[in-house]
């Protein structure tokens, strides 16, 4: 059977990061660690979105959809100690393949 994608990702990194493409999806490392392991940079902020959008096209083929299929789509954008902007990310999810939880608990 073949392996069905779970979602498309595109990441964007400043210009001065650049090089950090040629080992992204090398490993399963994500692309804010490659970037604290080779940039010595920290990523301390995550702000992430959740967007509702649809597959046609190209996007649709690679993920083995039909076209306009609904789908979600995750935006992260991280920042350092400065609040820089190191790496924003865009996943475009097949809307049966997404799943999202969250939990949140305070303790004392």
């Amino acid at each position: 059977s073949k392996a069905v994608p779970v979602c498309l990702t595109e990441i964007y990194v400043p210009r001065i990061y650049k090089d950090i493409s040629n080992l992204i999806g090398k490993t399963n490392t994500p692309a804010f660690k490659l970037l604290e392991e080779h940039y010595g940079v920290r990523a301390l902020e995550i702000h992430a979105e959740i967007l509702a959008g649809s597959l046609s096209g190209d996007r649709a083929d690679l993920l083995s959809v039909e076209s306009k299929s609904p789908s979600l789509i995750m935006v992260r954008r991280y920042r350092d100690e400065q609040g820089l902007l190191l790496e924003v990310s865009v996943s475009e999810h097949p809307a049966s393949r997404f799943s999202y939880s969250f939990n949140l608990s305070y303790r004392r």
